[in-house]
């Protein structure tokens, strides 16, 4: 079984956010049932900025806390790290992460929601909510072992953007 990692891409520094407000709406429907997402943007200057997530609830396991933070550190940290590699080498689909490093642009925005794979959640439901929103949809599934692989690798001892 597999996670489910979803990301929209816009082509405005405000549109993930009111892609985001739009999805807060909806997100308490059984029908979508999307536990977090979270709003990357990028100024005119190239900075990326991590917006805060959704409040999630304590029961959920580390891996669903940690992990579209932990995406994003990989892709676009400033930890030296060559972005995205990490991801890569454990086991990510390559075309999905350059894909997504690409489509953050200066003066774009992203939102990116994780669905680990022991949730309920409809993930054609979500994808058909984000479809909805008018940006650039990526999706990917994550083996279990590569959530593996990247919280080892990027566990919270590392250096990268902080929100």
């Amino acid at each position: 079984m597999f996670s489910d990692l979803i990301v929209m891409s816009f082509g405005d520094e405000a549109a993930a956010l009111r892609a985001k407000r739009a999805l807060e709406q909806m997100r308490y429907s059984p029908l979508l049932g999307i536990l977090s997402a979270l709003v990357v943007t990028r100024d005119a200057a190239g900075t990326v900025v991590v917006h805060e997530q959704w409040e999630l609830p304590a029961h959920l396991p580390s891996t669903s806390r940690q992990m579209p933070r932990l995406l994003v550190k990989a892709c676009f940290g400033q930890s030296g790290d060559d972005g995205g590699q990490e991801l890569v080498r454990a086991g990510l689909d390559e075309t999905f992460v350059r894909s997504v490093m690409s489509a953050l642009v200066p003066r774009s925005s992203m939102m990116l929601s994780y669905i680990p794979r022991r949730s309920l959640v409809d993930v054609q439901q979500v994808l058909d909510a984000f479809n909805q929103l008018r940006g650039t949809l990526y999706h990917t599934t994550v083996p279990a072992e590569v959530e593996e692989a990247i919280l080892k690798s990027l566990g919270p001892e590392r250096p990268g953007i902080d929100a």
